[in-house]
């Protein structure tokens, strides 16, 4: 069953779409909140910081935003981190993958 899933999720990342990604980027970080995982919640939000293009006026106000996560992160309030991530998936999710 494990060797199953396993292979559906590398078969999901596979094909998906960059918008795609980056929802399961988000959807990884936050369920490292859940477990309280600071090394792949840290690995998420450095994926995330990397994937911003700087030559758009927002990345700036997301790298903010990620690093205050990272900060945080390293405090242990992963409440606090799940609630401002959850609010820019959803966002993402909304505006980004529901107009494909």
């Amino acid at each position: 069953m494990n060797a199953a899933l396993n292979a559906y999720q590398k078969q999901a990342v596979l094909n998906a779409t960059p918008e795609e990604l980056i929802s399961m980027v988000y959807d990884g970080a936050i369920a490292a909140t859940y477990r309280q995982d600071q090394s792949k919640l840290l690995e998420g939000l450095q994926i995330l910081i990397h994937a911003l293009n700087f030559d758009y006026e927002p990345a700036q106000n997301f790298y903010n935003v990620y690093q205050y996560c990272r900060y945080k992160c390293q405090q242990n309030e992963f409440e606090e981190v799940r609630e401002v991530l959850g609010e820019i998936r959803n966002a993402w999710n909304e505006n980004v993958l529901k107009r494909k």
